[in-house]
């Protein structure tokens, strides 16, 4: 998985990289929180003054509660936060938005694991990957009957690669789950 980096929004950001956008999520909720506004108001001037840039934005959760919740929390996340940068003239089709579940935990706060608020916290984050001019990517809402081998052949990549980029140990899908897809890299 990417590695994120801390980067002051008005900085140069390359192509490729990922910001950790400074937005902290409550527990089980997906309203961007007042004082994270100014945040993605600052990600909105980068966006704004770097026209080209078109951003893929993740969405994570802690481990607490079900997978098939934490799927459809972690889209919601995503979502948001995308709405909230249209609303600042983002245009929405230079947005993409993946919730990425409880699949990508920064630090050993796994299913199980007794872990403090603060621990869990540091999990509930959303990230900005400033996707390269010749990135292409879709995001993949797993329907029922489908399989990793089905997801692979409609979009021509391969079920290690789409295991890779999600983070997947195994080839069981969750109805509603999503999945990056990478169409060009």
């Amino acid at each position: 998985y990417m590695s994120c980096i801390d980067v002051p929004v008005d900085d140069t950001i390359e192509p490729g990289e990922m910001v950790e956008l400074k937005i902290q999520w409550d527990y089980n909720r997906f309203v961007v929180r007042e004082a994270d506004l100014t945040e993605l108001a600052r990600f909105a001037t980068y966006m704004l003054s770097n026209m080209e840039v078109n951003v893929l934005l993740v969405s994570h959760c802690d481990t607490r509660a079900t997978s098939g919740f934490n799927d459809e929390l972690s889209a919601n996340r995503a979502s948001a936060v995308k709405e909230k940068l249209v609303a600042q003239g983002v245009a929405a089709a230079r947005l993409i938005s993946f919730g990425a579940s409880e699949q990508f935990p920064l630090n050993e706060c796994g299913s199980g694991v007794d872990c403090s608020e603060e621990k869990h916290q540091e999990n509930r984050r959303t990230t900005a990957k400033i996707l390269r001019a010749e990135q292409s990517v879709a995001v993949h809402q797993a329907l029922e009957g489908e399989t990793l081998g089905s997801i692979a052949i409609k979009y021509d990549v391969r079920v290690f690669d789409i295991k890779a980029w999600n983070g997947m140990n195994d080839v069981k899908l969750r109805v509603g789950q999503q999945l990056l897809i990478y169409l060009s890299e």
